[in-house]
């Protein structure tokens, strides 16, 4: 996937985003915006060199999966960059004025991944923070990355279906597909024996636990 980085409905985060009447600042809006212009690059935003040296002060790599979680909480809309409003309602969002308060976050942000519920969120805010411009599906190299990153405390079958994918599955993945191998992630036993064969999954899907029953004969 690269090393380009994957890293507002919150009100504190809306009234950082947009100052108040009468031009006057709030303080904490100025610290927020301090902490964006320490990462900033040439065109006002924080992109591949910013996200690299966020994840070096907060002792993080960018592939680490919890910068997935940081994207999610900004509502960032594209991977590898951070508008000025989204990387300061998303710090407001959090309560950080600094690199170390982003750093006390981390817990939290991976608590939101270990969390089926949120992790399921993050998951879905993924696939189409993911997607390139005018693009509607994922190349299956990316997914493979992604599943690997979001799906490995929540899959016990994630290896199978690795292997499974590399030979079965399209090379573009559809967002249908992508959120039903959540559901089966999530919803079906490690045995699959509440898997369902008449139920309204894919028929990928329906391959793959054949493959894996297969596998156990």
């Amino acid at each position: 996937m690269g090393k380009r980085g994957i890293i507002p409905s919150h009100p504190a985060a809306a009234r950082a985003g947009s100052g108040v009447a009468g031009g006057a600042v709030p303080a904490d809006h100025k610290r927020y915006a301090e902490l964006f212009d320490k990462y900033k690059e040439a065109d006002d935003v924080i992109s591949s060199e910013g996200i690299q040296k966020i994840c070096s002060d907060i002792g993080i790599s960018a592939l680490d999966p919890v910068t997935l979680a940081l994207a999610h909480q900004c509502e960032a809309a594209h991977m590898g960059v951070f508008t000025r409003e989204e990387f300061i309602r998303g710090m407001a969002a959090l309560g950080c004025h600094s690199s170390e308060d982003l750093k006390a976050k981390l817990p939290q942000l991976r608590g939101r991944l270990d969390e089926k519920r949120t992790c399921k969120e993050i998951y879905g805010f993924t696939f189409k923070f993911a997607l390139d411009e005018g693009q509607r599906t994922l190349p299956l190299e990316i997914c493979v990355e992604l599943w690997k990153l979001l799906l490995c405390n929540h899959f016990a079958l994630l290896d199978a279906w690795l292997e499974f994918a590399q030979v079965k599955c399209p090379q573009m993945v559809s967002q249908d597909l992508w959120m039903m191998l959540w559901d089966l992630a999530a919803e079906v036993k490690p045995d699959l024996s509440n898997y369902e064969d008449d139920s309204s999954w894919p028929v990928l899907l329906d391959e793959f636990v054949e493959y894996v029953r297969a596998k156990k004969t």
